[in-house]
């Protein structure tokens, strides 16, 4: 049975073989395979920080954890879609991952990491480090997918990676991915905004009956 592979859901011990199966054998330690393997940790340490830090803490639940919940289910949601489409095992064939959500960016599980990590920190109370925890978490993972994993994949599939990394962005899909989605206008969602109207009585409705109680 073939295992889809796709950068950001490669063995940290893989190595490959001419008959294009995972195994596990030591290799010589380079800093390129020792950033990977450790990525995840380096990604996280604004969150270290967020652990010992109170300073400029948000106390307003009501913004930080419907934020923290929203960044965590899109993450989650990510993540899990992307494991389906890209589980690998040792020892197995390996072929390229072009579907689920990897028909829009290359990248998916590491982009459902960023949005937790971005939880993680809303969920601290620092607010103000939420959006800097998850451009350090982007930035850890792009530079480790520039030396690392992506030349790994070229090496590995040849020109159906290439032709691969041509047609789909890293880390956001563009317009014409997006509009495989099938997704509304701007135009269709004001139209069918417009059917919300029925909506303003009713959040009116304790000033509509104090004015109409004056009569």
């Amino acid at each position: 049975m073939r295992k889809p592979f796709a950068p950001g859901c490669l063995p940290e011990t893989s190595t490959d073989t001419p008959e294009g199966r995972f195994t596990v054998k030591p290799g010589p330690i380079e800093p390129r395979r020792v950033l990977f393997s450790m990525r995840n940790f380096l990604a996280t340490l604004p969150l270290i920080y967020a652990i010992f830090s109170h300073r400029w803490t948000t106390e307003n639940q009501l913004i930080i954890w419907p934020a923290a919940l929203l960044l965590a289910s899109a993450g989650t949601f990510i993540r899990a879609w992307a494991s389906v489409h890209c589980s690998y095992s040792q020892r197995r064939e390996r072929e390229l991952t072009t579907g689920g959500p990897y028909r829009f960016v290359r990248h998916p599980l590491y982009i459902g990491n960023i949005l937790i990590f971005g939880a993680a920190a809303m969920i601290s109370g620092l607010a103000w480090l939420t959006p800097i925890a998850m451009l350090w978490a982007w930035g850890v993972y792009a530079a480790i997918v520039g030396i690392h994993e992506e030349p790994l994949a070229l090496r590995w599939f040849g020109e159906p990676y290439r032709q691969y990394r041509e047609r789909v962005r890293a880390w956001l899909p563009s317009p014409t991915a997006l509009a495989d989605l099938g997704l509304p206008s701007a135009t269709a969602i004001a139209d069918q905004s417009l059917r919300l109207v029925f909506i303003v009585p009713l959040g009116m409705r304790e000033e509509i009956l104090r004015v109409l109680g004056r009569h």
